[in-house]
């Protein structure tokens, strides 16, 4: 019986120390993966910190890149690309197109220690233009756009805003005129300073912590026109709407109200007072003065905007071949937006621009992407120029 007792004993402690074994082995592997995961995670966080570093490089000094000459040879673009690597992508920058650089291996002397892929693209702002027209423009005053009424009557056309009655978008521009210059002086009839605020602000019972004022600067946002009088309305039920940042039914208690769509997509808060033509959408392109609409306001009897849409792709029409690169891509100038698309009003040419730049106010959007052993980090961000240096406005990892 003691022999027997003795063999179950021993047996049992074989079998414990078996099970601790077996789980310092598991363990033991199970932190060597975890380092291994650690380590390479932030290897390829180092990647897209590179990333970040060699996007920094390329927005900011884009701007003084030499362009290609009509006589650039292999040989000229060798030398140029000693004294600038990324000079090809500086380029694709200046003209308004996006770029990719990359997979670059980050150490030579290492080639599966890794690579990092970056995609730069221009989304607006800069004192050339962007691909939005900046609403702090469109004002009267110092600083404001000369033609401000004319893009603002395109805008509200194309938005579906209703002509009658005639004080109605007159009531949307000098109320934002007011909203937006420096002085305190109501514009026009249908204008409106802090004094109306304050009484529409009593009739409603809004509380104290949530009054407000014309801001009599720009805006940060463009959902501010929210408190701007006559781009927000009332309901019968006391619900506060704003349809022009909405879109819907202009008077959303009259079932015939016209339809209006949101002007989101058209307007900024950031650049000059110019629209790229390399980048602007065809929305965008539907209100400017030459473009879309004619002199009196009225939408052009030629699709222009199809042709200069068509004229900057990259891509040639299905079954057709372009005979050199001057027949298609980005714009490099007026003459030349006028050689390919002779139907533009020469009013455009007020109202427009070309080149690209990393000035205050320009955006990019950035996708970076670092990848080693397997494992992939990204970063999407969308970034601004300002002083230099590069702002953050948003940021995803592993989106």
């Amino acid at each position: 019986m003691k022999r027997g007792s003795a063999l179950v004993m021993a047996i049992w402690i074989i079998a414990v120390l078996s099970l601790l074994v077996l789980n310092f082995a598991t363990e033991a592997h199970l932190q060597t993966s975890v380092n291994l995961f650690m380590r390479e995670r932030i290897r390829v966080a180092h990647l897209t910190d590179a990333g970040i570093a060699i996007a920094e490089s390329v927005i900011l000094n884009f701007p003084e890149v030499q362009e290609a000459a009509d006589d650039e040879s292999e040989k000229d673009l060798e030398k140029l690309m000693e004294d600038d690597r990324w000079i090809l992508e500086k380029r694709d920058l200046k003209r308004g197109s996006k770029t990719t650089i990359g997979p670059i291996v980050v150490d030579k002397e290492n080639p599966a220690g890794g690579t990092v892929t970056i995609e730069i693209e221009s989304i607006g702002g800069g004192d050339n233009g962007g691909a939005k027209i900046n609403i702090n423009t469109l004002f009267k005053g110092e600083g404001g756009h000369p033609h401000y009424a004319e893009l603002w009557e395109g805008i509200l056309s194309w938005a579906g805003v209703p002509e009658e009655p005639p004080e109605l978008r007159e009531e949307l521009i000098e109320c934002w005129n007011d909203w937006r210059d420096s002085d305190t002086v109501k514009t026009g009839d249908n204008g409106a300073e802090a004094d109306w605020y304050e009484q529409d602000q009593e009739e409603h019972e809004v509380a104290d912590e949530q009054k407000y004022v014309p801001r009599n600067g720009e805006i940060p946002d463009i959902k501010e026109l929210a408190k701007v009088k006559g781009f927000y309305k009332y309901t019968k039920k006391e619900e506060l709407i704003s349809p022009l940042l909405v879109g819907g039914k202009w008077d959303p208690d009259d079932d015939d109200s016209p339809e209006v769509r949101s002007i989101l997509d058209i307007l900024g808060t950031m650049g000059g007072q110019k629209i790229n033509v390399n980048l602007a959408s065809r929305d965008v392109l539907s209100v400017i003065p030459g473009i879309g609409i004619d002199s009196n306001g009225d939408e052009m009897d030629e699709d222009v905007v199809g042709a200069i849409l068509e004229a900057r792709d990259t891509t040639p029409p299905e079954g057709e071949k372009f005979v050199n690169d001057d027949d298609y891509g980005p714009f490099k100038d007026w003459n030349d937006l006028l050689n390919r698309v002779p139907e533009i009003g020469n009013e455009a040419n007020e109202y427009i621009s070309f080149t690209n730049d990393s000035k205050d106010g320009a955006q990019f959007k950035l996708t970076i992407i670092g990848t080693s052993s397997g494992l992939t980090h990204s970063i999407q961000a969308i970034v601004y120029v300002k002083d230099k240096k590069l702002h953050f406005i948003r940021w995803q990892e592993d989106p």
